[in-house]
């Protein structure tokens, strides 16, 4: 087996890409992308982002790995890198506090940032620019999802509340009430 295999840190996320490899993200923000048949490490980098804790869905990585969003530890803003190229493409960020939660489109076109001030900010992936805000939590955004079309995004958090909302129409689709 692989010695960078040997994983020192608690993982964060796992996720299979569209090209048959495997994603793996760990508490230092070192990516590695895996070829899981041969159970080696065929490329990867180190964001140098440490998180002390565990911080819900703080990291996440587009299906073809052209994508690595992971928060900044104890700042408003994200690092947006480009994967395999292993390089920091931007920061993005319009939040009172800390980010919580980030997730890509499946289509790779959004990238979405959810906050401890409630707040949840979608961006085009490309240009980095704010699309829109969904409606405000009463508490920290725990989670973000988009939908296998990618045409609804949602924020779930803390105070039961599930926000969707139509990316198109820029319209809110429902609110699921816990």
């Amino acid at each position: 087996m692989d010695p960078a295999l040997n994983l020192k840190e608690t993982v964060f996320q796992i996720k299979a890409l569209s090209n048959g490899q495997a994603a793996v993200i760990d508490q230092r923000s070192t990516v590695r992308f895996i070829d899981p048949l041969k159970l080696n490490v065929i490329d990867g980098f180190k964001s140098k982002l440490v998180h002390e804790h565990r911080i819900l869905n703080i990291v996440d990585i587009s299906k073809s790995g052209k994508y690595v969003l992971i928060g900044i530890p104890s700042k408003n803003r994200a690092a947006l890198y480009l994967g395999h190229e292993k390089k920091l493409k931007t920061q993005i960020g319009m939040h009172r506090g800390d980010i919580e939660s980030v997730a890509i489109s499946d289509n790779e076109h959004y990238l979405a940032t959810g906050g401890t001030d409630g707040k949840t900010f979608i961006y085009h992936a490309s240009t980095t620019a704010v699309l829109m805000a969904l409606p405000n939590h009463r508490d920290y955004v725990t989670c973000i999802a988009f939908n296998e079309k990618n045409s609804l995004v949602a924020s779930g958090s803390f105070d039961k509340l599930i926000f969707v909302k139509n990316i198109a129409t820029m319209s809110d689709a429902f609110t699921l009430i816990g």
